[in-house]
């Protein structure tokens, strides 16, 4: 199910386009649903109005949507995809405008372009696309805003392994916030050890970092299906899973080298929500955030003044939830 904005831009003429600001409600399962106009009207569309129309798959080609209006037809949406995110975009072709059929079009009908509005409020808007796996579906489940934002983070960790390769971080912490930066100053701590495996090149290395070492939140903090709205904080208790993807460089010789290195990591909270579920039940995602963090790092280095390496490391450990002392206003 998804409930996204859309803009629906019509070429006229040249460099003349006439806009409508749409919500677009569906289900592809279904292979239809419901839209409505959101602010004014341009009158060189069809009036729409504030009553609410239907649409369907083309039933020859279903990544193709059919915009009705008055139970007739009036735009084709193509390339539109079972999920959209904000990214999506494509053509559109839609006729029976006011100003009749379009004179430099060889058929009549008018061209254009539709978009997912990228700074639009969403109520249900995947940031992935889903696909045939299990994992993807349940990423692509988390879409509603639980209210909570990436502050910092910290901790320390090890690496090891040649081709196949293993990583261990027995203390680390995620510094969450209220999305009221300014008048909300409360600070809520989940620490989490975790332990993983993944593809790594050559080496050991042992890293940590600091609150003020650079990261950030690359998303909102978003609840999976079925979660409690507003989402308690005592939510992201439980079990974790980090997908992570890193690389970084070092300098030195011999046997020991220090250098930085950076990652970015898919963090989700999972929990027990559903009988016969075992600690790799993806399906169960209470929340997600994709976080950007960098580290220091020190460890065995190669005979090189100069290296570097990389991992791609899913850890899975268990988190628990303190209240942090307040950040200080301003």
């Amino acid at each position: 199910m998804f409930d996204v904005e859309l803009t629906l831009s019509v070429q006229l003429t040249a460099g003349v386009l006439a806009n409508a600001h749409i919500r677009f409600l569906g289900d592809a399962g279904r292979h239809e649903g419901r839209w409505k106009l959101i602010g004014r009207q341009d009158h060189r569309l069809p009036h729409f109005g504030t009553a609410v129309h239907t649409w369907h798959w083309d039933t020859k080609v279903h990544s193709t949507v059919v915009l009705m209006h008055n139970h007739k037809p009036w735009a084709f949406l193509y390339s539109f995809p079972a999920a959209p995110t904000r990214s999506s975009k494509s053509l559109l072709q839609a006729f029976r405008l006011p100003i009749g059929p379009a004179s430099y079009q060889p058929n009549g009908w008018y061209v254009g372009e539709w978009a997912v509005i990228t700074n639009a409020h969403h109520r249900n808007l995947p940031f992935f696309d889903p696909d045939d796996s299990a994992f993807q579906q349940a990423i692509a489940s988390c879409t509603v805003d639980t209210g909570f934002r990436f502050d910092t983070s910290w901790g320390v960790g090890a690496a090891g392994g040649a081709g196949i390769g293993g990583g261990l971080q027995p203390s680390a912490t995620i510094v969450l916030k209220r999305r009221d930066q300014e008048k909300d100053v409360r600070r809520w701590h989940l620490n989490y050890w975790a332990i993983g495996a993944g593809v790594t090149t050559p080496g050991v290395s042992a890293g940590g970092s600091t609150s003020s070492t650079p990261s950030r939140g690359l998303t909102e903090v978003l609840a999976g299906p079925n979660q409690p709205v507003p989402f308690p904080v005592e939510n992201f208790a439980g079990n974790i899973v980090i997908v992570d993807v890193g690389a970084g460089f070092s300098i030195g010789k011999g046997k020991v080298a220090v250098g930085v290195g950076g990652s970015r990591a898919l963090v989700m909270f999972t929990g027990v929500t559903a009988t016969n579920y075992s600690f790799g039940d993806y399906a169960q995602i209470k929340a997600l955030l994709l976080v950007e963090w960098a580290a220091g790092a020190g460890g065995k280095g190669n005979t090189k003044l100069l290296g570097g390496g990389g991992a791609a490391t899913m850890f899975v450990g268990t988190v628990s939830v303190t209240r942090g002392p307040n950040a200080k206003p301003g």
